[in-house]
């Protein structure tokens, strides 16, 4: 039986063209312009597509079957990528994860498939906002006649280029210019739900895990990087990579051609990368003090002649640089507030520990475990969030994401909710960390998200207590330190005149072994605190949604 279908397959005869033809009937019925395949759009759409990798995964080369743009009379201007098939159930497919399957095999076999391959390619290759993927499959039924299948899925920067269906769009009729306004109130109403929102920073957070490890392992491979670089060092390069690789206003992107690998100590790959690093902490607003301490680090690393120097013409850093531009940054080119440095230090440290964390007291908090910390602190646009012990600043990152999201949600005017995300950034936001390469950890962190770096101290903060209004206190702390962490808390919550704190400690500590402290006798040893009754204690040992203390 199984033979008998694959033999019915392999006869069966596309009738691709067919279906193209009766669609292309249909845009012409209602006036709707459309390009052919290799037919141009503008130059953006033409650009994007001609660069983008292919659907087999190649170099340039992208052809939808047809291509549509609409524009409302608000000048609002929609591409629409359209794939067809023609054979029966080529119409989608879907991965293990219910998610339309990006494979090559997939894009190449599936209408569907290959229509949000091509907006993605427009919306990470060109300045558009939003794309319609519409795949469009036909088959002959036993009787002869021919039956077509038509779904639709929109695509845009706000969703994070995740395909929602358009359970309303079932043919062409929306795309007729008198109906274009009703199809983007269609549109506006597609939003991700919390859940498909995290399950896409958990694929994102996965994919770039695997990027990571699959540079590192390079690096580990190389007889001669392999004893060059320590943990720290590669911690460093890292990051440096990535800000030499992100995007500078008025500045075009640096590419791995670029890099040519010049012998001259005044003129060689390191040097140019370093320099673009400097511009782009320039771009992103950093400090004068903040930024010399990350050129400080960077510099001995891209100045090493070993990296810089070419062997068959390509030095290892071109090597390196070209991986991270192609793994790395597309997890950058999104709203997702991801630790980046977290997950790049947890990584490393796979593989080594890091050369400052002496007693093995650095522990970065899952990202799941920061952002409910975060909520039950009650984060929002009006918190100002502290964190004393910050580690890589995950616990101001998902602070800051709830807090701008919260901005976005409540403020309509437009100026006045750039004015809010200014302040939230640079005044809402304050960690502070003892520990040199942690704290550069963080600082990287908090501009790779979009530099809420302006508060972030690098000082003990039991001996050096900073004067910040905190009303959210989150906090991980060194399970190494006296009182097991306690210190921190009531230092922070004796400063505190409102809001809420959420602290992770160990389970041995609440046990009584936090040097005389145990649930017991928290309150007690709380009691001089100003607002001890809004503190959560989460018990790094048995975490769970239900497992904090509230007093």
């Amino acid at each position: 039986m199984e033979d008998l279908k694959k033999l019915e397959i392999i006869m069966a005869k596309s009738v691709e063209e067919q279906v193209e033809d009766i669609f292309k009937g249909e845009l012409k019925k209602l006036k709707v312009k459309y390009f052919t395949k290799t037919e141009p759009i503008n130059p953006s759409i033409d650009n994007a597509l001609k660069k983008g990798p292919s659907k087999a995964n190649k170099d340039g080369g992208n052809f939808p079957d047809i291509k549509v743009f609409l524009e409302t009379q608000n000048q609002r201007r929609i591409p629409v990528m359209i794939e067809v098939k023609g054979l029966k159930n080529k119409l989608i497919k879907l991965d293990k994860s219910k998610n339309i399957d990006q494979s090559t095999a997939a894009v190449t076999g599936y209408a569907v498939n290959g229509a949000v391959h091509y907006a993605k390619v427009v919306l990470q290759h060109s300045d558009y906002e939003e794309v319609i993927a519409v795949g469009l499959n036909g088959y002959k039924k036993p009787d002869g006649s021919l039956e077509t299948e038509f779904q639709a899925f929109y695509l845009s920067r706000n969703n994070e280029l995740y395909p929602k269906l358009l359970d309303d769009v079932t043919d062409f009729s929306l795309f007729k210019e008198t109906n274009l306004e009703h199809l983007v109130d269609l549109l506006d109403k597609v939003n991700l739900s919390e859940e498909e929102l995290e399950k896409l920073k958990k694929e994102a957070e996965s994919s770039l895990e695997k990027s990571i490890q699959k540079i590192h392992q390079s690096l580990y491979d190389d007889v001669i990087l392999k004893p060059l670089l320590n943990t720290d060092q590669k911690l460093y390069l890292f990051c440096g990579l990535i800000m030499a690789a992100l995007p500078i206003k008025d500045v075009a992107n640096l590419t791995p051609a670029d890099l040519k690998g010049n012998k001259s100590a005044r003129n060689n790959d390191g040097l140019t990368l370093y320099t673009r690093i400097e511009e782009f902490l320039k771009d992103r607003g950093t400090s004068d003090e903040k930024r010399q301490i990350i050129l400080n680090l960077l510099g001995n690393i891209f100045n090493n002649s070993t990296l810089y120097s070419p062997t068959n013409g390509e030095s290892k850093l071109r090597n390196l640089y070209t991986q991270v531009l192609n793994d790395i940054i597309p997890h950058f080119n999104s709203n997702l507030h991801l630790d980046f440095t977290g997950k790049i230090f947890n990584k490393l440290s796979e593989w080594a520990n890091i050369s400052t964390d002496l007693v093995n007291d650095v522990v970065l908090t899952p990202r799941y475990v920061t952002n409910l910390m975060a909520q039950l602190a009650q984060t929002s646009k009006d918190s100002y969030v502290l964190d004393s012990a910050m580690g890589s600043a995950g616990f101001l990152v998902s602070a800051l994401e709830i807090m701008l999201q919260d901005a976005k949600d409540s403020i309509s005017d437009q100026e006045a909710l750039q004015e809010k995300i200014k302040k939230i950034k640079s005044e809402q936001i304050c960690g502070v960390e003892i520990l040199d390469t942690i704290f550069m950890l963080a600082v990287m962190n908090m501009v790779l998200v979009g530099d809420g770096s302006s508060n972030l101290q690098h000082s003990d903060s039991l001996r050096n207590p900073i004067n910040f209004p905190a009303t959210v206190f989150l906090l991980n702390p060194p399970y190494s330190a006296d009182g097991k962490g306690f210190n921190f808390v009531e230092q922070a919550l004796s400063k505190m005149q409102k809001g809420f704190a959420c602290v992770l400690i160990q389970e041995s500590a609440g046990a009584g072994n936090g040097g005389g402290v145990s649930k017991k006798d928290i309150k007690e040893k709380f009691s001089g605190c100003k607002y001890q009754d809004a503190c959560r204690f989460i018990f790094r040992e048995s975490f769970s949604a239900d497992s904090y203390l509230s007093l």
